[in-house]
């Protein structure tokens, strides 16, 4: 597990952006890649997170999204706190020639630029990164990637990676999340929650914190320092909270009001459901209260998106 080091880059916030997440006031909805008329959209369109206003469209990377069986896709997405910076890690196309595939691509997007707005970093040490999240350790900085059960740590002031324990876990069940919370850090499975018990990455060992007892196919989004896990086959609404590492029904939902390609984000103290909407628009986009446990209509981006990526974030006033 050894930690390599390369040359380190500025993200520093550009001029005029200020410091601190107080230049952060706006909410957007990003979505991120995806299909739309069965075509990949290869670009991030930025939505006024109130109305659903469509604001403008970023260009990804021509390597960073799947054109056809060529290029490569984005697989996770994961904001810097306190920057309008996102990072993406993407997937290797299959090789002709099978030749063995162990890395894939990692891009810095900076999201108040239009265009050349991508920087291309080391890449991840994992064949496929199927989740990622961002955690501050001592001054330090990192994001976290797992995939296919392997887990790794990127520096970011330094742009290397760290390999780390892998996940061990008997079967083979999905991964749905991987999240900081209060100094620990979560994997999210169909079947179990996985606990990795130190943000310092080198000396740590996961754990299983909660069996939920069943299989549930769910979606899992982070709001108000807890997870909730959305499944539609069983109509219902899941909440583990980290304190208490425990799982209960949280609230019943209509699954009309969703489908199975539905995607899932936490904000503030709301689920924001996207992909919603009949099979033939699936443009809509609902908010989940917390507080009062209800449903409701934000607005309608104005394309039908398949299969993409959502981050709700601040961004600096225009």
């Amino acid at each position: 597990m050894g930690c390599g080091s390369s040359s380190s880059f500025d993200l520093a916030p550009h001029e005029g952006q200020g410091h601190g997440r107080s230049k952060l006031k706006l909410p957007k909805l990003l979505i991120i890649g995806g299909l739309e008329n069965a075509e990949p959209t290869g670009r991030i369109d930025i939505y006024s997170l109130k109305g659903m206003e469509f604001e403008r469209s970023l260009e990804l990377p021509k390597t960073c999204y799947n054109d056809k069986d060529v290029a490569l896709a984005v697989t996770s997405v994961v904001q810097h706190p306190d920057r309008p910076v996102l990072f993406l890690t993407g997937k290797m196309p299959k090789q002709q020639d099978l030749i063995m595939v162990n890395s894939s691509p990692f891009w810095m997007i900076d999201l108040t630029m239009s265009t050349q707005n991508a920087t291309k970093l080391a890449d991840v040490p994992l064949e496929s990164s199927e989740f990622s999240c961002y955690a501050k350790v001592d001054g330090k900085e990192y994001i976290y990637c797992v995939g296919d059960y392997q887990f790794t740590r990127y520096d970011i002031i330094n742009d290397s990676w760290c390999t780390l324990l892998p996940i061990e876990l008997d079967g083979v069940v999905k991964c749905r999340g991987l999240y900081v919370a209060d100094g620990y850090i979560y994997a999210i499975f169909e079947d179990t929650i996985m606990e990795y018990n130190t943000l310092d990455g080198l000396h740590g060992h996961w754990s299983s914190v909660i069996d939920k007892g069943s299989k549930r196919d769910g979606k899992t989004a982070v709001a108000d320092h807890k997870f909730y896990t959305t499944c539609i086959n069983e109509k219902a609404v899941y909440v583990f909270n980290p304190d208490t590492r425990h799982t209960d029904l949280y609230a019943k939902i209509d699954p009309n009001d969703l489908n199975q390609k539905f995607g899932v984000v936490g904000f503030g103290k709301s689920l924001y459901f996207t992909g919603c909407g009949s099979e033939k628009s699936r443009n809509s986009i609902l908010e989940f209260d917390l507080k009062d446990k209800t449903l409701s209509l934000v607005g309608n981006i104005k394309q039908k998106n398949e299969n993409h990526l959502a981050i709700i974030c601040k961004l600096p006033e225009s």
